[in-house]
């Protein structure tokens, strides 16, 4: 997803892009945050930063996506 994300950020739409760069970097960092409290260390505030980090990546991704699909020039 992130390099997807990468890719992407070579849009006309700098601003969609710059939603879907960094929802993708709080997935990434949803995701790891979660492995290491689940394999690694248990930390206290582990749930806490996991949830808040992917409801922001929930929320840049599908504005991004949303922005991204409106833009798209009829056929």
């Amino acid at each position: 997803m992130l390099l997807v994300a990468m890719h992407l950020y070579d849009l006309e739409d700098n601003l969609t892009a710059r939603y879907l760069l960094t929802g993708a970097i709080f997935f990434v960092i949803s995701d790891s945050v979660l492995a290491l409290n689940k394999f690694y260390q248990s930390y206290t505030w582990g749930g806490w930063i996991i949830m808040i980090t992917y409801v922001l990546a929930q929320w840049l991704l599908v504005k991004g996506l949303t922005r991204y699909i409106n833009h798209i020039p009829a056929v």
